[in-house]
């Protein structure tokens, strides 16, 4: 992955560990968003767990959009995890969350996001990415799905979950 890139008004880049209180905030915005639910909060480990992928590249990666004004205030962030499969010839990335800030939605960020984050599977020599969309009830779920299509993803069917 290339340290940063930049367009426009905003750098994209791999998070840093002081970036994590921000990671999290975002992270549960969309939570929010995707649940319509307020309040949302994650569980502790979820800041270990953000530091163990920022250091180590093995485990995934955590990427930013930053406003080259304020570079406290992030605008984006993806997440990764790197996954094996029988059915895949070699590791792949998943990707675990793309948040956008409504304020910067439709400019280039979460197209600039998948792009680093397809750096980082070039580089970590991933085979591919995947990633799961909202449930089919989210308002914006159409537009989810051609946000996607217009960046070379493809549909593979629906994904479930089971709590345990």
């Amino acid at each position: 992955m290339s340290d940063q890139a930049q367009t426009g008004e905003y750098v994209v880049q791999p998070a840093r560990t002081d970036d994590i209180d921000n990671i999290i905030h975002s992270i549960e915005q969309l939570l929010e968003e995707l649940s319509g639910k307020t309040g949302i909060q994650l569980y502790q480990n979820s800041y270990e767990w953000c530091r163990r992928v920022i250091e180590d590249p093995s485990l995934g990666a955590i990427i930013v959009c930053r406003q080259k004004r304020s570079a406290k205030s992030l605008v984006g962030v993806i997440t990764l995890s790197i996954s094996n499969a029988i059915r895949v010839p070699k590791p792949y990335a998943v990707i675990e969350e793309l948040w956008v800030d409504p304020a910067y939605r439709s400019v280039g960020v979460g197209a600039s996001l998948l792009d680093e984050a397809m750096k980082f599977a070039e580089k970590s020599v991933l085979s591919r990415l995947e990633v799961g969309l909202p449930p089919f009830g989210f308002p914006n779920y159409t537009a989810t799905e051609q946000f996607y299509g217009r960046n070379g993803f493809s549909p593979v069917g629906a994904r479930m979950k089971r709590i345990l």
